[in-house]
């Protein structure tokens, strides 16, 4: 795809006009249909209207108020080249041609002044179209691999409040290496909570009215000889204030290493690695988005097992989290392991 960006052109209405557009190229074909979207999106796709979905080229317009066309390449630059807004027509959606696609802004922008507009430009083999999915929390977590294993012991601290009743701080272990703790804070007697601060080695992760938050592996001390100090101030409706503390070493095990592979269809993986210890079960998880997760689990033979994870969409190559629990002999006992693994 070559694209073109044409910083202004002034039409004679007397408004400036920012242009993104493309002469589109897929698959190694100059011709090709279109379609549209939500918010005056449109793109290129192999299909007409991208039904059935195939590979697409989109212009998805965050800054809003644009205008959109889709059209033989050379209708396209004729528009610009006359200086007029786009006029909102897929003119050529449903018919194969060589084509060409983009969207434009009105502006007034006054000597000295600036002005900022931003779009996703999309590429999909599968015919994915909009916005880029948020940023994975659990991508970003692995990016650092770790093994973690949290005592199953009961974390409960108790704060009263004389006269009035008493606030508790919950530490729940939580089956997800990402955010492998959460903690609750509840309060039984005369009023109520107003407030809650909760503090992890001393970095807050949340104030307000929340009475339970999600603690990232990021902001936890790993290793025997580290002890992770949590804090949670209870402010009542009272205006009495609770400050609980609980004190947590989390062991640390190793990382072994890990390999996946799509199998036909691009909806499962195959991965195999070995476990961290003795173990019987391991339930897994590859992620890199909410539309890019599979599951499965697999008994360990030996300290090794291979898992089929599948997933409701197709899954591409690249960068994904995985995330193992691994369940030893030991009751109660769990391994969480999260890494990174590049899927081909």
């Amino acid at each position: 795809m070559h694209v073109l960006e044409l910083a202004i052109g002034q039409p004679e209405l007397g408004a400036d006009i920012l242009y993104r557009a493309g002469d589109c190229y897929l698959q190694e074909s100059d011709r090709g249909f279109g379609f549209t979207g939500p918010n005056n999106a449109v793109g290129c796709s192999a299909n007409a209207n991208n039904t059935p979905a195939g590979r697409i080229e989109e212009w998805v317009p965050i800054t809003g108020g644009n205008n959109f066309v889709e059209s033989g390449y050379s209708d396209v630059w004729s528009i610009i080249g006359g200086k007029m807004p786009f006029p909102n027509l897929c003119k050529r959606c449903t018919e194969s041609v060589d084509n060409g696609a983009g969207i434009s802004w009105n502006a007034t922008i006054q000597p000295g002044q600036t002005s900022t507009f931003s779009h996703f430009t999309t590429f999909s083999p599968t015919g994915r179209t909009g916005p880029p999915p948020p940023p994975s929390v659990d991508l970003e977590q692995a990016r650092n691999p770790v093994c973690l294993s949290i005592p199953p012991v009961t974390r409960n601290r108790v704060g009263r409040v004389p006269g009035l009743g008493q606030a508790t701080l919950r530490t729940l272990q939580v089956d997800n290496p990402a955010q492998p703790l959460r903690l609750a804070a509840s309060y039984a007697g005369r009023g109520a909570i107003a407030t809650v601060t909760f503090v992890v080695n001393g970095r807050r992760l949340s104030t307000g009215a929340r009475r339970s938050v999600a603690v990232p592996k990021s902001n936890l001390r790993i290793g025997s000889r580290f002890r992770n100090l949590v804090v949670a101030t209870v402010v009542l409706t009272s205006g009495r204030t609770v400050r609980l503390t609980q004190f947590l070493v989390i062991l640390k095990c190793s990382v072994p290493p890990v390999a996946c592979q799509r199998l036909p269809g691009n909806k499962r993986m195959r991965c195999s690695s070995r476990t961290p210890g003795i173990a019987r079960r391991a339930s897994v998880t590859v992620t890199r988005s909410a539309a890019e997760t599979a599951r499965g689990s697999a008994v360990v033979v030996r300290g090794r097992y291979t898992v089929t994870v599948t997933s409701r969409n197709v899954l591409g190559t690249g960068v994904y989290a995985y995330k193992a629990i691994i369940r030893t002999n030991k009751p109660g006992e769990r391994l969480q392991m999260i890494r990174r693994v590049t899927v081909r």
